[in-house]
């Protein structure tokens, strides 16, 4: 006999609010506060987030890694929209054993050591100019930072987790970009908890904060798995809203329209899992996500094994022009009732699943913090 959790029940009697209870407080008491980049959410009770594995890690430390690097929950479950830039790549590890963090020192030190030797074999035949390579100081974190010419690495290690972070710009702006960027990363990085919503400016992530003042370029997308319900996984991506350029862009490309037959179609691996709106005509409906006018849709799955799901879709396209901070959002939440069935948990039905998706939706909001 399967299982079913309280946290259904309780989200049927916490949604059942007149409209006025529910417009002063979008998600039910007792859940989790969270945050994503700039911007906050509710969840229903405690959850996993998606990270790096750490195979992935120790082979970007050996340099046998290029382009796109998967996330995944830690029992190996996909997390794969799961992707951090801050003016540059991010890549986080799950809690790690200090086992495990020895390895990565060890991998962390060898590719430094690869990166000096390589310079100075590249400097003795040269006959354009030197390299430059330095060692930069993260006093008082752990790990190491150094730069070839404004190649910039950091490798940092934090309550038991490890970042990865590099960034390219232009050899001549080092000094005057480069460096005061990088003092300004390690003066404004520190770990967080899940389930911690720094008071202050900057960009969360999972299990590390950066303060900052609000103007740097970035895009966080988090992923959680409910505990109760690991047949429900919850994504939200805050991307910094840029101009569209008409000469290289197509601007219809931008639109809600666009990015959720994108969504849809690429979830549905181009038709491989049939995917069907459970909404008659519209199909799209207009909502909001962080105050900013969105579209939602909510569809059937039908994945190759004939077992059925649900899943749900909202996204805005920010403004990079408003005084206030206005990103590109998106936001899902899918159900996979097998991940449910494999613990012996009832997987959520339909109507519980639709309701909990938008209170979700509902929550997120800009931070307060966010610089206008």
């Amino acid at each position: 006999m399967k299982k079913q959790t309280g946290m259904v029940l309780g989200l049927l009697g916490a949604m059942c609010l007149s409209a006025g209870q529910a417009q002063e407080k979008s998600t039910p008491n007792g859940w989790v506060a969270e945050c994503v980049g700039r911007v906050s959410l509710e969840i229903p009770g405690k959850y996993e987030v998606g990270a790096t594995p750490v195979e992935q890690l120790l082979q970007e430390q050996r340099g046998f890694t290029s382009g796109y690097i998967p996330s995944n929950f830690q029992d190996g479950q996909s997390a794969s929209y799961s992707a951090i830039g801050y003016q540059g790549q991010v890549l986080i590890s799950h809690r790690l054993s200090t086992e495990t963090l020895k390895q990565l020192q060890s991998a962390v030190q060898a590719e430094e050591q690869r990166a000096f030797k390589y310079v100075a074999q590249q400097n003795k035949l040269s006959k354009n100019g030197r390299v430059v390579i330095e060692r930069l100081g993260i006093a008082p974190h752990h790990g190491d930072a150094h730069r070839t010419d404004n190649l910039l690495k950091v490798k940092l290690f934090a309550d038991s987790h490890f970042m990865s972070y590099t960034r390219s710009g232009p050899d001549e702006k080092w000094d005057s970009e480069g460096k005061p960027f990088f003092e300004s990363f390690i003066a404004g990085i520190h770990a967080r908890p899940n389930g911690d919503v720094p008071g202050q400016s900057g960009v969360c992530m999972p299990y590390f904060f950066i303060a900052d003042n609000g103007t740097q370029r970035h895009f966080v997308g988090t992923t959680f798995r409910l505990i109760a319900h690991p047949d429900v996984t919850i994504f939200l991506e805050d991307k910094l809203s840029g101009e569209i350029d008409p000469k290289t862009q197509d601007a219809s490309k931008f639109t809600s329209d666009y990015i959720t037959d994108s969504f849809w179609t690429y979830y549905g691996e181009y038709g491989k899992i049939k995917v069907k709106s459970l909404w008659s005509l519209p199909v799209y409906r207009h909502t909001q996500l962080a105050g900013q006018k969105a579209l939602e849709s909510f569809a059937r799955i039908q994945r190759e094994d004939g077992e059925e799901d649900f899943g749900y879709f909202s996204t805005a396209r920010g403004d990079p022009n408003s005084k206030e901070y206005r990103p590109d959002l998106r936001f899902y939440v899918i159900r996979q009732a097998k991940h449910a069935k494999d613990k012996g948990i009832e997987p959520i039905g339909k109507e519980a699943f639709l309701k909990m998706a938008q209170a979700i939706a509902a929550s997120v909001k800009r931070r307060p913090t966010t610089p206008n």
